[in-house]
């Protein structure tokens, strides 16, 4: 009586890119609130800071290259378990502001001792074995992109086509650790499979630096994601849907007998299950809907008032079994 479904869920540890649906997002930030949050270390001197303006995807973007000749940069405090499906998506814009334009810039995972990422940055300890990079030069007569699995230079182009316009990168570790690169949402190669699978479990950082003379080097939208998880219940859309009288919602796959709680919110987020240890709800502040017990059949049906001022409001529910803490998916639902 189980069955899976795939729901997107954002459980988003710096501010929120509502516009990636990929699945759990671990982070998410495009510095548009126009600081830089406490979720990142930075360092270097001139450290980085957030660009205003110029060939920008929106108001602020992150301009992370030093002086020319010593990185500045940021770590995310945050840590990522090496796994099949952990993806990063980076945005990033190299433009020349000189004559003789010469920078270096580095986007990629980092795999960290249990040292906080400042010591690491600042080069006590740390390394980047087998986890995907890109590196980004540009000299006066060459400017290449090169793809790296840790210190292995596995697959170089020719970046000017890139050079002065906003380009995603995209790196993804499959199931098998092959690591698959893509640029602009398009394949561009693949490393042999089983690459990254021996760091399966380990737990690694994303590091964004770089150094400049006459260019500037601006990261914007950056997301770190795995695949959204598996769910026990399925939660059903409510029946009629209309705001204005009683909506029946209906979840399945529940286990006979068991109390089945139904709670909603206004946006998504994450909340602790009052009993359920390492279960959490992907709403911000749930609020009880109601409760009902599931049938012979595995179903549970829950049937409650919806007020009139509810037409047009967009809803954020989410359903699990108060004996078991199996949940359900998250569902988003507008009433008519």
């Amino acid at each position: 009586m189980r069955s899976s479904v795939r729901t997107t869920l954002l459980a988003v540890a710096v501010g929120c890119l509502s516009s990636f649906a990929h699945g759990q997002v671990l982070l998410s930030d495009d510095w548009e609130d126009g600081v830089i949050t406490d979720s990142w270390h930075v360092y270097g001197d001139p450290q980085p800071y957030l660009y205003e303006g110029g060939p920008a995807r929106g108001m602020y973007s992150l301009n992370a290259n030093g002086d020319g000749w010593y990185d500045s940069g940021a770590a995310c405090l945050q840590r990522f378990e090496i796994q099949g499906g952990l993806t990063v998506e980076h945005w990033l814009n190299m433009h020349a502001n000189g004559e003789e334009p010469q920078a270096y810039h580095q986007s990629g995972l980092w795999h960290l001792s249990d040292l906080m990422p400042k010591d690491f940055m600042d080069g006590v300890d740390g390394s980047h074995d087998n986890l995907p990079q890109i590196n980004y030069s540009c000299e006066s007569d060459v400017s290449t992109l090169s793809f790296h699995l840790g210190y292995m230079n596995f697959h170089v182009i020719d970046s000017t086509p890139y050079f002065g316009q906003w380009t995603k990168f995209t790196w993804v570790i499959g199931d098998d650790g092959t690591i698959d690169y893509f640029i602009n949402d398009e394949l561009l190669v693949s490393s042999e499979a089983g690459m990254a699978a021996p760091l399966f479990g380990t737990e690694a950082t994303l590091a964004i630096r770089g150094r400049s003379v006459g260019t500037t080097i601006l990261n914007d939208d950056t997301v770190v994601f795995v695949p959204p998880p598996d769910y026990d219940l399925t939660l059903h859309e409510p029946l009629p849907g209309i705001a204005g009288g009683p909506n029946s919602f209906q979840v399945s796959e529940c286990t006979f007998g068991e109390t089945v709680v139904l709670k909603y919110s206004l946006k998504t987020g994450t909340a602790d299950i009052a009993g359920c240890p390492g279960i959490y709800f992907e709403l911000d502040s749930p609020k009880l809907v109601g409760s009902a017990v599931a049938n012979y059949f595995g179903d549970a049906w829950i049937t409650v008032p919806i007020p009139g001022v509810a037409s047009g409001l967009t809803v954020h529910l989410q359903a699990y079994e108060k004996g078991t803490c199996l949940i359900s998916n998250p569902l988003e639902y507008t009433f008519e």
